[in-house]
């Protein structure tokens, strides 16, 4: 029986027959909702490393957080036939990556298209940390294997997964990879940091690995571990830890920088102009589901998905038309109108990217029950507004206290 082998797949046909080896399998989902939506594998033949065996079908790989820089994937089809084969039929190795090299490495920061494998020699192991919006993570510094050294971010049940009592300051060295990782980068340090893909594994039995543990073993490579342990505290002062009332529960502020634009559900929409709820055309007259009235002229409204970082990380906010107005100094109906394709990022917003602003979010149900994470922005200011309203509120109070 014969086999196409990996690298010799096109899109002319949809009956090819491969014999691979399945590396890794993950559910992907999407980040705002947690909708599922794919099964995904890597599967591993002798010659090549490819993406999610009787009639398959190869289409291009388009999208976000794509696990491997191949420009086609392979999909099931309802006739595709997998057969597993006993073990030893075939000399394809068990595991299979795509390593990020020092040349990619500028040319990938804070792109979520394609993410990157990393290896290197893991050399120290912090504590779980709780930032802002309440997200987990842990820091790992590792020397890759090109010798520099690098900061892994491991985020929520990665961090609180990684059990940090099997490793053994002296025992190493101990050969890290992860798998599904975003370049990032933070002033002028480089890092990585951990995707709902990603996979850690540890001392893999592979060549390349056992390389790599000799190599490091010749160098002084003691690893440091850190971990957080809060002191025990009585119920009456557990208590007051955090307290906040219900009202400072849903209003929050928080500093951060605009480095893109998701446009993945577009940036505007057509509303009633009383409550501003997104209308609903029927029969060519919209309505409004909020006021159960038609509207006769209903009014086309900013919604832009902003992507946002700062140190701790990054997400999205959501800038309705009371924000985004007075901040683009335009209107969406402006934008639109002299645009010949508004499914496009106007080049109108490109004035947003790089901003640092203090944004004051709004939480809702859709944060708090649901829990999605992307956050409406109920007010602005510029940190030197913000300045400058701390020193007029002091001028203020020195001349309260003169007279």
């Amino acid at each position: 029986m014969s086999y196409t082998m990996l690298d010799a797949l096109n899109g002319d046909r949809d009956d090819w027959m491969i014999r691979v080896r399945l590396c890794r399998m993950w559910e992907s989902a999407n980040p705002n909702t947690g909708e599922k939506y794919s099964l995904d594998m890597i599967l591993m033949d002798e010659k090549a490393v490819y993406t999610v065996l009787k009639k398959i079908k190869v289409v291009a790989s388009k999208g976000s957080y794509r696990p491997l820089s191949h420009g086609f994937k392979l999909m099931f089809l309802r006739t595709t036939n997998p057969k597993k084969l006993e073990e030893g039929v075939t000399n394809i190795p068990m595991h299979g990556f795509e390593f990020i090299r020092p040349d990619m490495i500028n040319r990938r920061i804070n792109d979520k298209d394609i993410l990157s494998d990393v290896v290197g020699c893991l050399t120290c192991v912090g504590g779980i940390k709780t930032v802002s919006g309440g997200w987990k993570n842990r820091d790992m510094t590792i020397m890759t294997d090109y010798s520099i050294t690098a900061t892994v971010t491991l985020w929520e049940k990665l961090a609180e997964l990684f059990d940090t009592s099997i490793y053994k300051q002296d025992d190493g060295p101990y050969i890290i990879i992860f798998t599904s990782t975003q370049v990032k980068k933070f002033k002028d340090d480089i890092g990585f940091s951990t995707t709902r893909n990603s996979r850690i594994y540890v001392n893999l039995d592979t060549p390349y690995v056992a390389s790599l543990r000799e190599r490091f073993s010749e160098i002084s490579t003691k690893l440091e571990i850190s971990v957080d342990s809060p002191p025990s505290m009585l119920p009456e002062e557990k208590m007051f830890i955090n307290r906040m009332t219900i009202k400072e529960l849903l209003v929050l502020t928080v500093r951060a920088e605009i480095f893109g634009i998701d446009n993945a559900n577009g940036w505007h929409y057509i509303g009633c102009k009383v409550c501003f709820t997104k209308a609903t055309p029927q029969d060519g007259v919209y309505t409004c589901k909020n006021c159960h009235e038609v509207i006769d002229y209903p009014l086309i409204m900013f919604r832009i998905a902003i992507k946002v970082k700062d140190k701790s990380g990054d997400t999205t906010f959501i800038l309705f038309n009371n924000i985004a107005e007075p901040l683009l100094d335009t209107s969406a109906n402006k934008i639109v109108n002299k645009s010949n394709n508004n499914k496009d990022i106007p080049k109108e917003f490109e004035s947003l990217l790089g901003k640092d602003i203090i944004f004051k979010l709004r939480l809702n149900d859709y944060n708090l029950v649901e829990g999605k994470h992307n956050f409406t922005v109920g007010e602005i200011f510029e940190p030197r507004q913000t300045k400058r309203i701390i020193k007029d509120a002091t001028k203020r109070t020195e001349l309260t206290k003169s007279k």
